[in-house]
């Protein structure tokens, strides 16, 4: 549920609007003495892209792994270390691992400064409203599809 609505919500962000549709598998690999999944494969289907997200607490490691592929090049995130390849040209950058602890202070002063945004500008009114109400929906319909066998499930 948790890291699930993140990535919802960053997939949403970098593409700028809403998929068409949700595609997903919830199973229990691992942790069968509790009454929840612990793998999520889940595909979004968007007008001009598709999104493949894959979270599991059944690994042997804690990591978070991202690629995003598009026309120009590639961009990937590999704990802390990020490669961007565009043609023959690649650069690398590193930063602090996202797996390394659950809290992260330094991603709560962006969070601050957009909630006080939308309070105080009316035009942003709802927008995180709209995005909570979003991810709920993707969540609710990725478990549709998976107890129908991960068959595609329109968003509305």
């Amino acid at each position: 549920m948790d890291h699930g609505w993140h990535a919802l919500y960053l997939v949403g962000g970098w593409l700028g609007h809403r998929p068409r549709s949700v595609r997903a598998r919830l199973e229990t690999r691992k942790h069968r003495d509790f009454p929840i999944e612990d793998t999520a494969s889940v595909t979004l289907e968007y007008p001009s892209a598709t999104a493949e997200i894959f979270l599991t607490w059944a690994a042997q490691e804690r990591a978070n792994r991202v690629t995003i592929e598009g026309t120009r090049g590639r961009l990937t995130l590999d704990g802390g270390r990020i490669l961007l390849t565009a043609g023959k040209t690649e650069r690398t950058f590193d930063l602090p691992s996202i797996a390394e602890g659950s809290h992260h202070p330094e991603w709560f002063g962006g969070a601050v400064e957009d909630f006080l945004c939308e309070v105080t500008d009316p035009l942003r009114r709802g927008e995180n409203l709209a995005e909570a109400a979003f991810c709920a929906q993707v969540l609710s319909l990725s478990g549709e599809s998976s107890r129908r066998g991960g068959v595609d499930v329109p968003l509305s």
